[in-house]
Protein backbone atom coordinates (compact mmCIF):
# COMPACT_ATOMS: atom_id res chain seq x y z
CA UNK A 1 0.00 0.00 0.00
CA UNK A 2 3.06 2.50 -0.40
CA UNK A 3 3.69 2.49 3.65
CA UNK A 4 6.81 2.30 5.31
CA UNK A 5 7.62 -1.49 6.68
CA UNK A 6 10.84 -0.55 8.42
CA UNK A 7 14.30 1.16 8.68
CA UNK A 8 16.40 1.09 5.68
CA UNK A 9 19.70 2.45 7.10
CA UNK A 10 20.06 5.36 9.57
CA UNK A 11 22.58 7.58 8.87
CA UNK A 12 25.13 8.80 11.84
CA UNK A 13 27.15 12.29 11.62
CA UNK A 14 30.89 11.26 12.84
CA UNK A 15 34.47 13.21 13.10
CA UNK A 16 35.76 10.30 13.55
CA UNK A 17 35.83 7.63 11.24
CA UNK A 18 37.86 4.71 12.62
CA UNK A 19 36.41 4.50 16.30
CA UNK A 20 32.92 4.48 15.23
CA UNK A 21 33.63 1.82 12.55
CA UNK A 22 35.89 -0.26 14.64
CA UNK A 23 33.60 -0.12 17.07
CA UNK A 24 30.75 -1.51 14.60
CA UNK A 25 32.58 -4.28 12.78
CA UNK A 26 35.07 -5.06 15.31
CA UNK A 27 32.72 -4.96 18.56
CA UNK A 28 29.52 -5.30 17.14
CA UNK A 29 30.05 -7.36 14.81
CA UNK A 30 28.54 -6.23 11.79
CA UNK A 31 29.79 -5.95 8.20
CA UNK A 32 30.59 -3.07 5.82
CA UNK A 33 28.82 -3.52 2.48
CA UNK A 34 29.23 0.13 0.86
CA UNK A 35 31.40 2.75 0.92
CA UNK A 36 30.06 5.93 -1.38
CA UNK A 37 29.84 9.75 -1.89
CA UNK A 38 27.58 11.60 0.00
CA UNK A 39 25.43 12.87 -2.97
CA UNK A 40 25.27 16.50 -2.94
CA UNK A 41 27.71 17.14 -0.38
CA UNK A 42 30.83 18.78 -0.99
CA UNK A 43 33.86 16.14 0.00
CA UNK A 44 31.45 14.05 2.35
CA UNK A 45 30.93 10.01 2.19
CA UNK A 46 29.39 7.44 3.88
CA UNK A 47 29.90 3.50 4.98
CA UNK A 48 27.19 1.57 5.26
CA UNK A 49 27.43 -1.56 7.84
CA UNK A 50 24.86 -4.51 7.57
CA UNK A 51 22.67 -4.93 10.17
CA UNK A 52 20.69 -7.73 8.19
CA UNK A 53 19.25 -8.37 4.45
CA UNK A 54 17.38 -4.95 4.73
CA UNK A 55 18.88 -2.60 7.35
CA UNK A 56 22.08 -0.83 7.74
CA UNK A 57 23.71 1.57 9.43
CA UNK A 58 25.56 4.51 7.56
CA UNK A 59 28.51 6.46 9.24
CA UNK A 60 28.95 10.16 7.69
CA UNK A 61 32.03 11.90 7.84
CA UNK A 62 31.65 15.82 6.21
CA UNK A 63 35.01 17.51 6.30
CA UNK A 64 32.67 20.51 7.04
CA UNK A 65 31.92 19.11 10.91
CA UNK A 66 35.23 20.12 11.77
CA UNK A 67 34.72 24.01 11.84
CA UNK A 68 31.31 23.51 14.30
CA UNK A 69 32.02 23.36 18.15
CA UNK A 70 30.30 20.37 19.73
CA UNK A 71 28.49 21.64 23.30
CA UNK A 72 28.07 19.29 26.13
CA UNK A 73 24.65 20.09 25.82
CA UNK A 74 24.50 18.18 22.76
CA UNK A 75 25.51 14.92 24.06
CA UNK A 76 22.22 12.12 24.85
CA UNK A 77 23.47 10.63 28.04
CA UNK A 78 20.74 10.71 30.83
CA UNK A 79 20.25 13.61 32.35
CA UNK A 80 22.35 16.15 30.03
CA UNK A 81 19.95 18.58 28.41
CA UNK A 82 19.95 17.98 24.62
CA UNK A 83 18.98 19.99 21.15
CA UNK A 84 15.44 19.29 19.90
CA UNK A 85 14.89 17.33 17.35
CA UNK A 86 18.64 15.75 18.28
CA UNK A 87 18.54 11.99 18.27
CA UNK A 88 18.63 10.33 22.07
CA UNK A 89 19.50 7.34 21.09
CA UNK A 90 18.97 4.27 18.70
CA UNK A 91 17.67 0.72 19.27
CA UNK A 92 19.24 -2.14 17.15
CA UNK A 93 17.35 -5.84 17.29
CA UNK A 94 18.57 -9.04 18.16
CA UNK A 95 16.63 -12.24 18.06
CA UNK A 96 16.14 -13.42 21.91
CA UNK A 97 17.28 -12.99 25.77
CA UNK A 98 20.31 -14.87 24.99
CA UNK A 99 21.58 -12.72 21.98
CA UNK A 100 20.96 -10.11 23.87
CA UNK A 101 23.17 -11.60 26.47
CA UNK A 102 25.96 -12.60 24.57
CA UNK A 103 26.08 -9.54 22.76
CA UNK A 104 26.67 -7.81 26.16
CA UNK A 105 29.63 -10.25 26.60
CA UNK A 106 30.86 -9.96 23.94
CA UNK A 107 31.11 -5.85 23.93
CA UNK A 108 32.77 -6.25 27.68
CA UNK A 109 35.52 -8.83 25.87
CA UNK A 110 36.54 -5.63 23.81
CA UNK A 111 37.09 -3.39 26.77
CA UNK A 112 33.78 -1.48 27.22
CA UNK A 113 32.03 -0.65 30.26
CA UNK A 114 28.32 -2.25 30.16
CA UNK A 115 25.35 -2.23 33.15
CA UNK A 116 22.17 -4.05 33.53
CA UNK A 117 19.86 -5.86 31.98
CA UNK A 118 17.84 -2.93 33.50
CA UNK A 119 13.65 -4.41 33.77
CA UNK A 120 11.54 -1.87 32.31
CA UNK A 121 8.37 -3.67 32.05
CA UNK A 122 7.93 -4.00 28.34
CA UNK A 123 11.72 -5.05 27.86
CA UNK A 124 14.83 -5.51 29.59
CA UNK A 125 18.23 -3.52 28.77
CA UNK A 126 21.87 -3.38 29.45
CA UNK A 127 23.72 -0.31 28.55
CA UNK A 128 26.86 0.43 27.04
CA UNK A 129 28.39 4.30 27.54
CA UNK A 130 31.86 4.96 26.17
CA UNK A 131 31.49 4.08 22.77
CA UNK A 132 32.77 5.62 20.01
CA UNK A 133 30.53 9.15 19.51
CA UNK A 134 28.29 7.10 20.63
CA UNK A 135 26.08 5.58 23.95
CA UNK A 136 24.56 2.64 23.49
CA UNK A 137 22.38 0.32 25.39
CA UNK A 138 20.45 -2.87 25.03
CA UNK A 139 16.67 -4.41 25.36
CA UNK A 140 15.03 -7.18 25.58
CA UNK A 141 11.07 -6.62 24.66
CA UNK A 142 8.23 -8.16 25.78
CA UNK A 143 4.88 -9.03 23.26
CA UNK A 144 1.47 -7.58 23.85
CA UNK A 145 -0.69 -9.77 25.90
CA UNK A 146 -3.70 -9.29 23.56
CA UNK A 147 -1.88 -10.28 20.41
CA UNK A 148 -1.39 -13.83 19.42
CA UNK A 149 2.26 -14.91 20.26
CA UNK A 150 3.25 -15.08 16.74
CA UNK A 151 6.82 -15.00 14.69
CA UNK A 152 5.98 -11.39 14.63
CA UNK A 153 5.39 -10.79 18.60
CA UNK A 154 7.93 -12.88 20.27
CA UNK A 155 10.22 -11.02 22.33
CA UNK A 156 12.89 -9.15 20.94
CA UNK A 157 15.96 -7.40 22.00
CA UNK A 158 17.50 -3.86 20.79
CA UNK A 159 20.85 -1.74 20.97
CA UNK A 160 20.36 1.78 21.72
CA UNK A 161 22.72 3.87 20.44
CA UNK A 162 22.77 8.12 20.88
CA UNK A 163 25.21 10.74 20.11
CA UNK A 164 28.61 11.31 21.70
CA UNK A 165 30.19 14.29 19.38
CA UNK A 166 33.37 15.74 19.56
CA UNK A 167 35.15 18.91 18.36
CA UNK A 168 38.52 16.71 17.15
CA UNK A 169 39.00 16.20 13.43
CA UNK A 170 39.69 12.79 12.03
CA UNK A 171 43.06 12.34 10.61
CA UNK A 172 41.85 9.93 7.71
CA UNK A 173 42.30 11.85 3.99
CA UNK A 174 39.25 12.03 2.20
CA UNK A 175 38.30 9.32 -0.24
CA UNK A 176 39.20 11.92 -3.34
CA UNK A 177 42.71 12.04 -2.24
CA UNK A 178 43.00 8.62 -1.89
CA UNK A 179 42.28 7.88 -5.55
CA UNK A 180 44.47 10.51 -6.73
CA UNK A 181 41.93 13.19 -7.21
CA UNK A 182 42.04 16.63 -6.54
CA UNK A 183 40.86 17.44 -3.39
CA UNK A 184 36.88 18.58 -3.30
CA UNK A 185 36.50 17.06 -6.85
CA UNK A 186 33.17 15.23 -7.48
CA UNK A 187 33.16 11.47 -9.31
CA UNK A 188 32.24 12.42 -12.99
CA UNK A 189 28.52 11.99 -14.20
CA UNK A 190 28.76 8.40 -16.24
CA UNK A 191 28.02 8.62 -19.67
CA UNK A 192 24.09 7.93 -20.93
CA UNK A 193 23.20 9.08 -17.16
CA UNK A 194 21.47 11.91 -16.39
CA UNK A 195 23.12 14.43 -14.13
CA UNK A 196 20.28 14.98 -12.06
CA UNK A 197 20.21 11.53 -11.23
CA UNK A 198 24.45 10.45 -11.11
CA UNK A 199 25.57 6.83 -10.71
CA UNK A 200 26.73 6.51 -7.07
CA UNK A 201 30.12 6.14 -7.48
CA UNK A 202 32.33 3.72 -4.64
CA UNK A 203 34.78 5.37 -3.17
CA UNK A 204 38.04 3.39 -2.59
CA UNK A 205 39.50 2.19 0.76
CA UNK A 206 41.98 4.09 1.87
CA UNK A 207 45.11 2.53 2.33
CA UNK A 208 46.19 3.87 5.48
CA UNK A 209 43.01 2.12 6.86
CA UNK A 210 43.99 -1.43 5.46
CA UNK A 211 47.17 -1.37 6.94
CA UNK A 212 46.18 0.22 10.47
CA UNK A 213 45.18 -2.43 13.26
CA UNK A 214 41.35 -0.80 13.93
CA UNK A 215 41.15 -1.58 10.57
CA UNK A 216 41.58 -5.43 9.63
CA UNK A 217 38.98 -6.43 7.64
CA UNK A 218 35.69 -5.70 6.22
CA UNK A 219 34.69 -8.92 7.56
CA UNK A 220 34.37 -8.52 11.61
CA UNK A 221 35.67 -10.93 13.85
CA UNK A 222 32.72 -12.28 15.52
CA UNK A 223 34.36 -14.82 18.07
CA UNK A 224 34.50 -13.66 21.72
CA UNK A 225 37.54 -15.38 23.52
CA UNK A 226 36.15 -15.57 26.41
CA UNK A 227 33.25 -14.28 28.57
CA UNK A 228 32.76 -13.30 31.97
CA UNK A 229 30.88 -15.93 34.48
CA UNK A 230 28.96 -14.93 37.48
CA UNK A 231 27.40 -16.74 40.35
CA UNK A 232 26.49 -16.61 44.24
CA UNK A 233 29.02 -18.26 46.82
CA UNK A 234 27.29 -18.45 50.05
CA UNK A 235 24.98 -15.27 49.40
CA UNK A 236 28.09 -13.71 47.88
CA UNK A 237 27.88 -12.60 44.07
CA UNK A 238 31.08 -13.39 42.51
CA UNK A 239 32.53 -13.01 38.86
CA UNK A 240 35.16 -14.43 37.46
CA UNK A 241 37.48 -13.91 33.74
CA UNK A 242 38.58 -17.78 33.66
CA UNK A 243 41.31 -18.69 31.47
CA UNK A 244 42.00 -22.43 31.36
CA UNK A 245 45.83 -22.04 31.79
CA UNK A 246 46.68 -18.91 34.30
CA UNK A 247 50.22 -18.01 35.66
CA UNK A 248 48.62 -15.94 38.42
CA UNK A 249 45.22 -15.32 40.17
CA UNK A 250 44.47 -11.77 40.42
CA UNK A 251 41.42 -11.00 43.30
CA UNK A 252 40.07 -7.76 42.57
CA UNK A 253 38.14 -5.70 45.52
CA UNK A 254 35.83 -3.07 44.02
CA UNK A 255 35.89 1.02 45.66
CA UNK A 256 32.74 2.70 47.40
CA UNK A 257 29.20 2.79 45.59
CA UNK A 258 30.78 0.09 42.85
CA UNK A 259 30.42 -3.49 42.42
CA UNK A 260 32.19 -6.54 41.50
CA UNK A 261 31.79 -6.19 37.61
CA UNK A 262 32.43 -2.84 36.98
CA UNK A 263 35.71 -3.39 35.92
CA UNK A 264 35.35 -5.49 32.36
CA UNK A 265 37.41 -2.77 30.77
CA UNK A 266 40.73 -3.85 32.66
CA UNK A 267 39.61 -7.67 33.10
CA UNK A 268 38.83 -8.84 29.63
CA UNK A 269 42.28 -7.47 28.38
CA UNK A 270 44.09 -8.45 31.07
CA UNK A 271 42.98 -12.00 31.77
CA UNK A 272 44.48 -13.02 27.98
CA UNK A 273 47.73 -12.33 29.81
CA UNK A 274 47.15 -15.72 31.28
CA UNK A 275 45.86 -14.13 34.43
CA UNK A 276 42.95 -15.73 36.31
CA UNK A 277 40.79 -12.70 37.60
CA UNK A 278 37.94 -12.92 40.43
CA UNK A 279 36.07 -10.35 41.65
CA UNK A 280 33.18 -9.91 44.07
CA UNK A 281 29.92 -7.75 45.26
CA UNK A 282 30.95 -7.09 48.78
CA UNK A 283 28.45 -7.35 51.54
CA UNK A 284 26.30 -4.44 51.40
CA UNK A 285 27.32 -3.68 47.60
CA UNK A 286 26.07 -4.77 44.18
CA UNK A 287 23.93 -8.02 44.45
CA UNK A 288 25.37 -9.19 47.83
CA UNK A 289 23.28 -8.38 51.20
CA UNK A 290 21.10 -5.84 51.66
CA UNK A 291 22.00 -2.27 49.84
CA UNK A 292 24.49 0.28 52.71
CA UNK A 293 24.60 -2.40 55.65
CA UNK A 294 27.15 -4.20 56.46
CA UNK A 295 30.16 -4.94 59.08
CA UNK A 296 33.65 -4.56 58.14
CA UNK A 297 34.34 -8.47 59.48
CA UNK A 298 31.26 -9.35 57.08
CA UNK A 299 33.22 -7.76 54.14
CA UNK A 300 36.90 -9.55 55.72
CA UNK A 301 35.27 -12.96 55.70
CA UNK A 302 33.68 -12.73 52.42
CA UNK A 303 37.54 -11.96 50.73
CA UNK A 304 39.28 -14.27 53.09
CA UNK A 305 36.17 -16.86 51.56
CA UNK A 306 36.88 -15.85 47.72
CA UNK A 307 40.97 -16.73 48.39
CA UNK A 308 40.64 -19.91 50.22
CA UNK A 309 37.55 -20.87 46.90
CA UNK A 310 40.95 -19.67 44.60
CA UNK A 311 42.82 -21.64 46.57
CA UNK A 312 40.69 -24.78 45.73
CA UNK A 313 40.70 -24.18 41.98
CA UNK A 314 44.39 -23.88 41.16
CA UNK A 315 47.64 -23.52 43.69
CA UNK A 316 48.72 -20.74 41.30
CA UNK A 317 49.70 -17.28 43.27
CA UNK A 318 46.98 -15.02 44.13
CA UNK A 319 47.31 -11.03 44.21
CA UNK A 320 44.65 -8.72 45.73
CA UNK A 321 44.39 -5.46 44.36
CA UNK A 322 41.79 -3.48 45.41
CA UNK A 323 40.76 -0.09 43.75
CA UNK A 324 39.74 2.87 45.28
CA UNK A 325 37.64 2.18 48.88
CA UNK A 326 39.04 -1.89 48.10
CA UNK A 327 42.33 -1.34 48.96
CA UNK A 328 41.39 -1.34 52.78
CA UNK A 329 40.00 -5.14 52.17
CA UNK A 330 43.05 -5.86 50.04
CA UNK A 331 45.38 -4.68 53.10
CA UNK A 332 43.24 -5.84 55.10
CA UNK A 333 43.62 -9.72 53.32
CA UNK A 334 47.28 -9.13 53.64
CA UNK A 335 47.89 -11.96 56.20
CA UNK A 336 45.73 -14.23 54.72
CA UNK A 337 47.80 -17.16 54.05
CA UNK A 338 46.29 -17.94 50.40
CA UNK A 339 47.12 -14.36 49.48
CA UNK A 340 50.92 -13.63 47.83
CA UNK A 341 50.72 -9.60 47.50
CA UNK A 342 48.79 -6.73 47.49
CA UNK A 343 48.06 -3.68 44.77
CA UNK A 344 46.90 -1.25 46.11
CA UNK A 345 45.47 1.14 43.53
CA UNK A 346 44.52 4.66 43.89
CA UNK A 347 43.86 5.33 47.77
CA UNK A 348 45.57 6.03 51.08
CA UNK A 349 42.66 4.31 52.98
CA UNK A 350 44.44 1.20 54.24
CA UNK A 351 43.04 -0.90 56.94
CA UNK A 352 45.43 0.33 59.75
CA UNK A 353 46.59 3.15 57.91
CA UNK A 354 47.60 6.24 58.90
CA UNK A 355 43.93 8.09 57.72
CA UNK A 356 42.14 5.24 59.10
CA UNK A 357 43.54 5.64 62.59
CA UNK A 358 42.63 8.94 62.18
CA UNK A 359 38.81 8.23 61.68
CA UNK A 360 39.51 5.29 64.23
CA UNK A 361 39.82 7.97 66.82
CA UNK A 362 36.91 9.76 65.86
CA UNK A 363 34.31 6.58 65.13
CA UNK A 364 35.12 4.85 67.81
CA UNK A 365 34.76 7.60 70.44
CA UNK A 366 32.43 7.21 73.31
CA UNK A 367 30.08 9.58 72.19
CA UNK A 368 29.97 8.43 68.46
CA UNK A 369 29.39 5.02 69.17
CA UNK A 370 26.66 6.09 71.55
CA UNK A 371 25.10 8.10 68.99
CA UNK A 372 25.31 5.09 66.56
CA UNK A 373 24.14 2.38 68.83
CA UNK A 374 20.76 4.44 70.19
CA UNK A 375 17.83 2.70 68.93
CA UNK A 376 16.60 4.28 65.87
CA UNK A 377 18.58 6.78 65.30
CA UNK A 378 21.82 4.92 65.00
CA UNK A 379 19.68 3.19 61.89
CA UNK A 380 18.80 6.37 60.74
CA UNK A 381 22.33 7.78 60.33
CA UNK A 382 23.57 7.60 56.86
CA UNK A 383 26.22 8.20 54.53
CA UNK A 384 25.50 9.84 51.33
CA UNK A 385 28.01 8.68 48.98
CA UNK A 386 26.41 10.34 46.11
CA UNK A 387 26.74 13.43 47.64
CA UNK A 388 30.05 13.33 49.44
CA UNK A 389 32.15 11.56 46.24
CA UNK A 390 31.94 13.87 42.74
CA UNK A 391 31.29 10.69 40.97
CA UNK A 392 32.54 12.70 37.56
CA UNK A 393 36.31 13.33 39.34
CA UNK A 394 35.94 9.05 40.29
CA UNK A 395 35.80 8.79 37.37
CA UNK A 396 37.31 11.11 34.78
CA UNK A 397 34.69 10.91 32.50
CA UNK A 398 30.73 12.43 32.75
CA UNK A 399 29.19 9.94 30.64
CA UNK A 400 30.68 6.96 32.45
CA UNK A 401 30.24 8.71 35.68
CA UNK A 402 26.66 9.07 35.09
CA UNK A 403 26.18 5.83 33.23
CA UNK A 404 27.53 3.93 36.14
CA UNK A 405 25.67 5.86 38.96
CA UNK A 406 22.52 4.70 36.81
CA UNK A 407 23.32 1.21 37.25
CA UNK A 408 21.16 -0.52 38.92
CA UNK A 409 24.29 -2.13 41.13
CA UNK A 410 25.41 1.35 42.64
CA UNK A 411 25.43 1.85 46.12
CA UNK A 412 24.98 5.96 46.75
CA UNK A 413 24.36 5.42 50.60
CA UNK A 414 25.68 3.48 53.45
CA UNK A 415 24.78 3.55 57.04
CA UNK A 416 26.91 5.83 58.48
CA UNK A 417 27.62 2.64 61.34
CA UNK A 418 28.38 0.25 58.38
CA UNK A 419 31.75 3.13 58.07
CA UNK A 420 32.14 3.16 61.31
CA UNK A 421 32.87 -0.60 61.89
CA UNK A 422 35.22 -0.03 58.98
CA UNK A 423 37.20 2.53 60.73
CA UNK A 424 37.36 0.95 63.87
CA UNK A 425 38.09 -2.85 62.58
CA UNK A 426 41.22 -3.96 63.99
CA UNK A 427 43.76 -6.51 61.62
CA UNK A 428 44.84 -9.67 63.56
CA UNK A 429 48.41 -7.95 62.87
CA UNK A 430 49.51 -4.46 62.55
CA UNK A 431 50.22 -3.14 58.84
CA UNK A 432 53.65 -2.41 60.10
CA UNK A 433 54.72 -5.58 60.28
CA UNK A 434 53.85 -6.68 57.49
CA UNK A 435 56.34 -8.58 54.91
CA UNK A 436 54.19 -9.67 52.07
CA UNK A 437 54.99 -7.55 48.96
CA UNK A 438 52.97 -4.60 48.90
CA UNK A 439 52.48 -1.97 45.55
CA UNK A 440 51.15 1.27 45.43
CA UNK A 441 49.69 2.67 41.74
CA UNK A 442 48.25 6.16 42.68
CA UNK A 443 47.92 9.01 40.46
CA UNK A 444 50.20 12.29 40.78
CA UNK A 445 47.26 14.22 40.91
CA UNK A 446 44.17 12.56 41.94
CA UNK A 447 41.35 14.33 42.73
CA UNK A 448 40.28 11.68 45.68
CA UNK A 449 43.52 10.86 46.88
CA UNK A 450 46.47 13.59 47.59
CA UNK A 451 49.49 12.52 46.62
CA UNK A 452 51.23 13.30 49.58
CA UNK A 453 48.71 11.72 52.06
CA UNK A 454 49.07 8.75 49.66
CA UNK A 455 52.77 8.63 50.11
CA UNK A 456 52.29 8.49 53.96
CA UNK A 457 50.31 5.63 54.05
CA UNK A 458 52.97 4.01 51.61
CA UNK A 459 55.70 4.78 54.14
CA UNK A 460 53.48 3.52 56.80
CA UNK A 461 53.50 -0.29 55.36
CA UNK A 462 55.99 -2.81 56.86
CA UNK A 463 57.73 -5.78 53.99
CA UNK A 464 58.88 -5.09 50.35
CA UNK A 465 56.94 -2.09 49.07
CA UNK A 466 57.13 -0.55 45.75
CA UNK A 467 55.16 3.10 44.65
CA UNK A 468 54.32 3.91 40.54
CA UNK A 469 53.04 7.58 40.39
CA UNK A 470 50.93 7.86 37.16
CA UNK A 471 51.38 11.47 35.42
CA UNK A 472 47.14 11.79 35.26
CA UNK A 473 44.38 13.44 37.30
CA UNK A 474 42.50 10.17 37.09
CA UNK A 475 41.23 8.51 40.14
CA UNK A 476 40.09 5.61 38.45
CA UNK A 477 43.30 4.76 36.74
CA UNK A 478 42.52 0.90 35.85
CA UNK A 479 39.66 2.28 33.60
CA UNK A 480 41.47 4.80 32.19
CA UNK A 481 44.97 4.53 31.70
CA UNK A 482 44.30 0.54 31.16
CA UNK A 483 47.04 -0.68 28.60
CA UNK A 484 49.88 1.59 30.71
CA UNK A 485 48.43 0.42 33.88
CA UNK A 486 48.23 -3.59 32.93
CA UNK A 487 51.92 -3.69 31.33
CA UNK A 488 53.56 -1.90 34.88
CA UNK A 489 51.42 -4.63 36.78
CA UNK A 490 51.41 -7.51 35.05
CA UNK A 491 55.21 -6.91 35.24
CA UNK A 492 55.33 -6.36 38.95
CA UNK A 493 53.21 -9.38 39.43
CA UNK A 494 55.99 -11.85 37.12
CA UNK A 495 58.55 -10.45 39.18
CA UNK A 496 57.04 -11.88 42.54
CA UNK A 497 56.29 -15.22 41.40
Amino acid sequence: MGLPNGLHHLALNVHDVEGPLEFFTQVCGMEMVAFYWMHGVKDAYHIFLKLNGHSSVALVRDPADNEIEARPEQRGMFGMSRIRGAMQHVAFNVDSVDDLLAMRDRVRAHGYQTFGPIDHGFCQSVYIPGAPEHMRSSSRSRPNPSTRRSESTRPRSSMRVSRRNRSSATGIRPPSEVAGERSGSRPATPRGRSSSRPKRTCCPIPESWRNSRRWSSSQPNREVRMSRREFDRSGVHTYRYAREQSDYALLICHGGGGWGGMYDRFCYPFAERNVDIWSLDLPGFGRTGERGVFTADEQHRAVAALAREIRKVHDRPIFCLGSSLGAYHASAASYLEEVHAVIVSASPILCDGPMVQGMAQLFGSQPVQTLLNAPRIGDGLILDLDKVIDWEKNYGDVETARAIVADPNHTGQIMLKSWASLMCWKRPRPLAENTKPFFFMIAEHDPLAPLETTKSTFDAVGGPTELKVFKTDKHQIMLFHTEEYSEILDEWCRRQL
